[in-house]
């Protein structure tokens, strides 16, 4: 049994095949390393976002229901409210829309609790809060 004294390989390739050429009439005895890629943190629609408005963050809590309904909405704080004491008033149904263009459509009777975020930007980076 021989043993290979020569750089470990990778499955699937030769190791006494050349990888690349480096010149013209020269064969490399190593790869070059792979070109970097770009990495990007978020989206276009995120970085659009950033420069909009800030959003409300709405919970809302529902009657026999586990789980609570939770968007954010492009309207401001004041606006929220008017909506929901308006729809508590009338007895109607609360109609809501969240930054994407999505409606949330709650019964005013089944409705548990109604939590409203505050309209400060949330902080991104490492510095100090």
């Amino acid at each position: 049994m021989r043993s290979h004294h020569g750089p470990p390989t990778l499955p699937g390739r030769d190791a006494r095949a050349p990888t690349e050429r480096v010149r013209a009439g020269r064969t490399a005895h190593r790869e070059r390393p792979a070109a970097r890629r770009e990495v990007r943190f978020w989206s276009r629609e995120t970085s659009v976002r950033a420069n909009k408005e800030i959003d409300v963050e709405i919970t809302i809590g529902v009657q026999n229901q586990a789980r609570e309904l939770v968007l954010e909405s492009d309207q401001t704080a004041a606006e929220v409210t008017a909506a929901v004491t308006k729809a508590l008033e009338s007895g109607s149904v609360l109609d809501l829309t969240d930054h994407r263009g999505r409606r949330v459509l709650v019964p005013t009777a089944a409705i548990g609790y109604i939590e409203i975020g505050s309209e400060e930007q949330r902080k991104v980076g490492f510095g100090p809060l």
